[in-house]
């Protein structure tokens, strides 16, 4: 079972999000199986822990479409906010 399964994990374990070094998406798509391409409970548990450390962090922010209260911890940024301000930028810096 993948160590992400068993909860979430201090950033060091979650490379790609908290990497600045650029990778090689298609490179990595080939080398990684596809078996194990899923998304977990714990990997989940982890994205939100990561996007309230964004928010916090002021990485993510409240706009004119999206007017959430960052001090809210059960309802926070829609996720065109969060694929906007987070997703997109991590990904751009992955490769």
């Amino acid at each position: 079972s993948s160590a992400l399964s068993n909860g979430p994990k201090p950033c060091g374990h979650w490379p790609i999000l908290c990497s600045t070094v650029a990778m090689d998406g298609y490179e990595l798509h080939r080398r990684v199986d596809k078996a194990r391409w899923c998304v977990t409970k714990g990997d989940l548990l982890q994205f939100k822990q990561r996007v309230r450390q964004a928010v916090r962090a002021g990485e993510i922010t409240p706009t004119s479409a999206d007017q959430f209260d960052p001090c809210e911890q059960c309802i926070g940024p829609c996720v065109y906010t969060v694929t906007q301000q987070l997703i997109k930028p991590v990904t751009r810096k992955a490769g």
